[in-house]
């Protein structure tokens, strides 16, 4: 992730120009090479959070560093890009929760890097992040056209008005990449993305950095004959209910507390204090299919993203590409993160590392095959799903290919999917797409 964000503004010549606007700004070897790109040449301005929230210790009484406007203006100073620099300083109790990097050539957007990846030790090294380059010059015009907002440092009333001149789609959008920017003056967008995952034919992952809530939930809360996959950082308070639907099927991020076989107990770097493993904010619908949609950005699904803080979302439609890699690393995340879960409930519950990590349906039976497999098949008259599944010991699987699936599908579930697209290197990881 650090290579691909330096990269970003590496590619910057002279004459050439970068608008950013950030949330957490701290980590200096990228504030270094803002740096580096203004000494050769490059106009660089960058909209930074720097809310006073006015903070107390609830026990003394003392005040709280403000977070992250004063780590942010300590590493500012260091790197000397005081110029460069505008406060967002309105609405202070509203996050400037962006990421994004806008790259002009001859006064024209060329692309926009943005995504779930703050300017942090934590955000690109302790945590699972996106980092999404899109080099589609009408997409970066419109980021360009919501930095110059920000840059004002607008309230949010005016902000609201703005980003509400470019109407939501009704319904599935077309082919090709629409973007929504917040704070907006309604939850018309979480909503939209509610009635969008509620369309879908085949399949929905969703990763979630704080709970699942509002029309999103109450979407997955509706019985459906098709796989909804989720992974969140922490557990949402309707877990049990979500569940109970057995094509719901969610694992919430841990690690291994204690050791087991040939895994040693994993202990946390401490890079983050809020956020340890999961800060993505994507939603896959149907991505499989010949007409994915891939909903990615820094906002989270929730009210405050939607209507509070500023926030900007991608929603891709139609590229089976894009919708590859983002599943290939939602399940690669979600199968590590499962197994911790797994061997964590069991080690609670007093078993050992034999059964550690087996997931299993009420009703359905355990064998192993002769490749070290294990399987599971459900009861007769358990919905359409009742044929064999297959998967590695941590118990998790892919239906193999029908009749029903389209033909992409049949070369996805019955083949290993394109890791090659997949990040390397120890979870958690990031990568840039």
């Amino acid at each position: 992730m650090e290579e691909a964000l330096l990269g970003v503004i590496d590619r910057a010549g002279p004459g050439d120009a970068l608008r950013a606007a950030v949330y957490e700004f701290h980590f200096p070897r990228v504030l270094d090479a803002f740096r580096a790109a203004v000494d050769r040449g490059v106009d660089v301005r960058i909209v930074m959070d720097a809310k006073r929230q006015g903070r107390r210790n609830p026990e003394t009484g003392a005040p709280v560093e403000d977070f992250p406007r004063e780590a942010n203006l300590r590493t500012v100073a260091a790197a000397g890009l005081e110029a460069q620099v505008t406060l967002r300083e309105a609405n202070r109790h509203d996050i400037a929760h962006n990421k994004f990097v806008v790259h002009l050539r001859e006064g024209q957007p060329v692309s926009v890097w943005t995504g779930s990846t703050n300017v942090s030790q934590g955000g690109i090294f302790g945590q699972s992040n996106v980092g999404h380059l899109v080099r589609n010059p009408a997409v970066a015009t419109r980021y360009l056209a919501y930095w110059e907002q920000l840059e004002a440092d607008p309230l949010r009333p005016g902000l609201r008005a703005w980003n509400e001149l470019a109407a939501l789609p009704a319904g599935k959008p077309a082919k090709g990449i629409t973007t929504v920017f917040s704070p907006r003056g309604s939850l018309a967008a979480l909503d939209w993305y509610a009635e969008l995952m509620d369309r879908a034919e085949r399949s929905v992952f969703l990763t979630a950095a704080f709970g699942i809530g509002g029309p999103i939930e109450a979407v997955l809360l509706k019985e459906v004959d098709y796989l909804r996959y989720g992974l969140l950082e922490r557990s949402d308070d309707k877990m049990e209910l979500l569940k109970r639907d057995h094509d719901n099927v969610f694992t919430v991020a841990t690690r291994i507390r204690r050791a087991i076989g040939g895994w040693a107990e994993e202990t946390l770097a401490d890079l983050n204090s809020h956020v340890h493993f999961v800060h993505t904010k994507f939603l896959l619908i149907d991505p499989l299919s010949e007409d994915p949609i891939v909903v990615t950005g820094s906002a989270n699904f929730s009210a405050a993203s939607t209507n509070e803080n500023d926030e900007n979302m991608l929603v891709i439609c139609g590229n089976t590409r894009v919708a590859d890699v983002y599943l290939t690393e939602f399940m690669r995340l979600f199968n590590h993160f499962e197994f911790r879960e797994r061997v964590q409930a069991d080690q609670a519950g007093g078993r050992g590392p034999e059964l550690a990590g087996r997931r299993r349906s009420a009703g359905s039976t355990w064998t192993r095959s002769r490749a070290g497999r294990w399987s599971t098949t459900r009861p007769a008259g358990s919905g359409p799903r009742s044929a064999s599944c297959s998967g590695s010991a941590l118990g998790h699987g892919r239906r193999p290919p029908h009749p029903a699936l389209s033909p992409r599908e049949r070369v996805r579930w019955g083949s290993v999917l394109p890791w090659e697209a997949s990040p390397l290197g120890n979870v958690p990881c990031r990568r840039a797409f």
